[in-house]
């Protein structure tokens, strides 16, 4: 197995980079996408495991940090947006079916909490993606059941900060983040999937309750399946045995529909 640093131009030329992970002796794999949540990065635990499980089972995965974070181009407060993260996941999505080592027929896609949320998002204007799987996707990043009181006072000071699980890096995210994931209520866009889509909830899940992923589930009309994981917490990314569990469940989707 292969790991290479990459970098790709999105659509303003700022560069993503990712982390492109490559099986052995194989050409023209299936590939999976990688999409890290809110602040995060792409080589936090969940994420980077599970690239690892897959490339060894023989696919190809990339794993990028969002434009404005991470190691890629842009700035938090003009650049980190869902609407661009949406446009980064087109960049990337058009190198890899570009690739020489992957499969252009045979996509999927894997998100955390914003990251799932997208993953379901970006899946139903891509009805060519051949599986979903969503960990922990909130409904919407900007209401009030994900933000609670932190919402006035984010628009209150126009800033929101968050230590960053990268090397304690305090972010900044403007108010403007907000006003553009309001247009992203994930509930408007899943009955647009028709991929097979895998929703897996934390029933330890204090960010996003279960109850909302367990909606977003019910209003999918595709071929699904819901995972509901004991003891699991939202930043499960810091717990090893929890993202031994949730690759668990993961794999043999991916395994059935790619």
């Amino acid at each position: 197995m292969i790991e290479e640093k990459v970098t790709i131009a999105n659509e303003k030329g700022l560069k993503l980079v990712g982390v492109l992970h490559l099986p052995t002796g194989r050409k023209r794999c299936p590939a999976v996408i990688n999409l890290h949540g809110f602040t995060g990065y792409k080589e936090e635990e969940n994420s980077s495991s599970l690239a690892r499980d897959l490339a060894s089972k023989g696919y190809v995965v990339i794993r990028f940090d969002a434009s404005g974070d991470g190691e890629s181009e842009g700035t938090l407060s003009d650049d980190y947006r869902m609407t661009n993260y949406l446009s980064d996941i087109d960049s990337v999505y058009q190198y890899l079916i570009h690739h020489p080592c992957v499969d252009p027929e045979k996509i999927g896609v894997w998100g955390h909490s914003m990251g799932a949320t997208l993953s379901l998002i970006w899946g139903s204007m891509h009805n060519e993606i051949k599986v979903i799987c969503a960990v922990s996707p909130p409904i919407e990043l900007g209401s009030t059941d994900w933000l609670g009181p932190r919402l006035e006072s984010w628009k209150r000071t126009g800033w929101f900060s968050k230590i960053s699980s990268n090397g304690n890096i305090e972010k900044r995210i403007p108010w403007a983040f907000v006003e553009d994931a309001r247009k992203y209520n994930v509930l408007k866009f899943v009955q647009g999937v028709k991929s097979p889509t895998m929703i897996v909830l934390g029933l330890s899940d204090d960010t996003v309750p279960p109850e909302q992923s367990r909606k977003i589930y019910r209003r999918l009309t595709c071929k699904k399946e819901l995972i509901e994981v004991e003891g699991m917490s939202h930043d499960y990314k810091k717990f090893p045995d929890q993202v031994l569990k949730v690759n668990e469940k993961v794999l043999p989707f991916f395994r059935q529909f790619l």
